[in-house]
């Protein structure tokens, strides 16, 4: 008879104290509690998966990828075998700690068995089994031709449970469409690392990215997004399908996978502003600046019919209105605006848009749903209605603090911990894992209204998935142990050797992560700079700007690199200012094989920024991927600068100068050849 042992008393190892040589476990999120014990259970043809009814999606989406890994048919068995035979993994119902995401899992030489009172937490608890398995369990993939993999998970007995309900992940498609692929692909990231909440930013000013059938010109005329800049469209590499938007058909398969995968799906609907795709649709909505005109009523009511739509559609309570960034001075030149001003007796129209979102937020608290808002930076522009989930971007802990006293639920998602379309010289990972959403200081009797932690990937530099990929991984990992481990089991060095287990499993399912980014910069800058510089810039050459977020064609240098190019490989671009008192900023660089951009960084989205009076340590190191290499072509690189005044706003050019290296650091992603699939006839 298994004897399952009480967790109640087990310590965790602290991941600091392993030793050095010592290989550690591969999980991520770190557990609340673990204790790892000698043996290990292992998968074979005979073993089973034993599971009651209600829990057959979570067994399926274990077994799934095992099988494809094993080719072992692991059947689902059930109800559940009150004595469980050798080899089985049980699934088992009971009473934990009251949270619904906590589990137990106990892994021993003959059995696995995982504890839950609900189905999420037995799906959390599949996803730290198949971490526990070697790294082809979690990814389906087949062991390497002509090897043998040994199927076994190390014993261990874990108690386990999030720090934060809330754990969410933001991806915008309204300035970067991806399509559904691209989406699934991501949920599937998120639930691997126990994040519960996508954030679907499907509209925005650039683009109306869902279908709203009362309305249908918000995804014809409506519908206009494409990235600019960032990763050259013309290089072919874009996310580019031919249609925008998401049929309602779509959301709803999208919300059933992500529901699966106990990943909640809310979208966002921005009001009133940021609404210039919707005011390019139906321009009789707008009142000036692309802004709703919320002082007619068959606007609002327009508003309400499109809500009532988006609420079919999405089960879940909350639904996010944005309302951030409203462009107050140009609504107050709309004639309404300013009669509405004036029989309110109103000298600025922010309480208008705080009338509006009350509006709005008790229209859906009548319908059983929340709304969640991006916070404005003053409190008085806040809605009056308690229900809302306020979403602090700017991250203030004076505001977050007096939100709190006040009542308010609030996920902090502070930028400049949480924007993983910043470069990893203005996030770093060791940064991103650092933060803490509970904000120092704040009294522990409002700390149950700080729901969690939200991380967002703004579009307007991530037209790719490549750049995707890049941008959020790894640091995706770090916002989820900061989400789900407790405050003091977090340690960025181990996180960092475990991350080693955890980019083997992108590798293995074509995550194009940020390779090496645990380092410091300056120490691949360091590198790069043995090289032979390749050229330099002069003031005439960057020229004058104020905009740091534009790029303009004619302040590109084109620089032939044909003599240092030595394969394919990781290109790493470092500059060096050694003149002058003004900012260089590089908005991109891109590397053209005869006349065909190939590689190209773009820094984020607010480029790289380069001072001779500032100390290197965080200067930023282009990343360029050249997967194929052809000995005979010729290879340029151009790089785009924006040069920043700030001495003097009379001079004609930047007075910057330096000089500019490039290295083939290797570490592209691995080939990986797996086994043919022994179930298919041999070709």
């Amino acid at each position: 008879m298994l004897l399952l042992l009480s967790l109640g008393a087990l310590q965790a190892e602290p991941p600091e104290v392993k030793a050095k040589s010592e290989t550690p476990l591969g999980l991520i999120p770190w557990p609340a509690e673990m204790q790892q014990s000698r043996g290990a259970f292992t998968l074979d043809e005979k073993t089973m998966i034993s599971a009651p009814p209600a829990l057959y999606g979570e067994a399926l989406l274990l077994a799934g990828p095992l099988r494809k890994a094993t080719g072992f048919p692991l059947p689902i068995v059930g109800p559940p075998l009150s004595m469980p035979v050798v080899g089985t993994i049980l699934f088992r119902q009971g009473k934990l700690d009251g949270n619904p995401e906590s589990y137990r899992l106990s892994v021993q030489p003959t059995t696995v068995t995982i504890d839950a009172e609900s189905a999420a937490g037995h799906f959390w608890g599949t996803r730290t089994l198949l971490q526990l398995f070697p790294p082809q369990a979690a990814t389906g993939r087949r062991a390497p031709i002509g090897e043998k993999i040994a199927w076994t998970a190390p014993c261990v007995e874990i108690s386990d449970r999030p720090r934060f309900a809330w754990r969410s992940f933001m991806l915008d498609e309204a300035r970067s469409f991806h399509g559904f692929a691209a989406v699934k692909r991501m949920i599937d990231e998120m639930a691997a690392l126990k994040l519960n909440v996508f954030h679907w930013h499907l509209i925005d000013s650039e683009c109306w990215g869902l279908e709203i059938r009362r309305y249908p010109k918000l995804t014809t005329t409506g519908v206009n997004s494409r990235a600019k800049e960032g990763d050259v469209r013309r290089s072919g590499d874009a996310s580019a399908p031919a249609r925008r938007f998401y049929t309602q058909e779509e959301a709803r398969e999208l919300i059933e996978y992500a529901t699966r995968r106990h990943v909640r799906v809310i979208p966002e609907v921005e009001m009133p502003g940021h609404s210039a795709a919707a005011m390019k649709a139906y321009p009789e909505w707008r009142a000036n600046g692309e802004i709703f005109d919320t002082t007619k009523p068959e606007v609002v009511e327009a508003i309400k019919a499109i809500l009532d739509e988006v609420l079919a559609l999405f089960p879940d309570a909350v639904i996010h209105t944005g309302g951030d960034e409203v462009n107050y001075a140009a609504w107050e030149k709309s004639p309404s605006i300013q009669a509405a001003m004036a029989a309110k007796g109103l000298t600025k129209s922010a309480p208008l848009q705080q009338e509006f979102s009350t509006t709005i937020a008790k229209y859906l608290t009548a319908k059983g749903k929340r709304m969640i808002f991006w916070a404005p930076d003053h409190f008085e522009q806040t809605p009056a209605e308690n229900s809302v989930i306020l979403q602090y971007w700017r991250g203030d802990p004076a505001n977050i603090t007096k939100s709190a006293q006040r009542g308010f639920d609030i996920v902090n998602c502070a930028n400049e911990v949480t924007y993983l379309d910043y470069n990893y010289s203005l996030l770093p990972l060791d940064q991103a894992y650092a933060f803490n959403p509970i904000p120092a200081g704040l009294d522990e009797k409002y700390h149950q209204h700080i729901l969690g932690l939200g991380t967002q990937a703004w579009g307007e530099k991530m037209p790719t998935i490549f750049r995707c990929d890049y941008q959020i991984f790894p640091r995706l990992a770090a916002v989820a142990e900061v989400g789900w481990t407790p405050q003091e089991k977090k340690n960025f060095h181990s996180f960092a050797r475990r991350l080693k287990s955890q980019e083997r499993r992108w590798d293995l399912a074509g995550i194009q992560y940020a390779r090496g980014c645990e380092r410091p910069l300056v120490e691949v800058r360091n590198e790069v700079l043995r090289e032979p510089k390749i050229g330099a810039w002069t003031p005439e050459q960057v020229g004058l700007t104020l905009a740091r977020h534009s790029e303009d064609e004619s302040h590109s240098q084109k620089i032939d690199v044909t003599h240092a190019m030595s394969g394919p490989g990781r290109y790493r671009v470092a500059f060096v200012p050694t003149s002058g008192t003004d900012v260089l900023n590089v908005r991109e660089v891109e590397l053209v094989e005869d006349g065909k951009p190939i590689a190209s960084d773009c820094a984020g989205f607010t480029g790289a920024s380069y001072e001779a009076a500032k100390k290197p340590d965080k200067d930023y190191v282009f990343d360029l991927w050249v997967r194929s290499f052809n000995p005979s072509a010729n290879y340029t690189l151009r790089i785009n600068y924006n040069g920043t005044r700030y001495k003097d706003p009379a001079q004609e050019i930047v007075n910057t100068a330096g000089n500019i290296f490039m290295k083939n650091a290797g570490d592209l992603p691995p080939v990986y050849a797996e086994s043919p699939d022994p179930n298919l006839p041999p070709r």
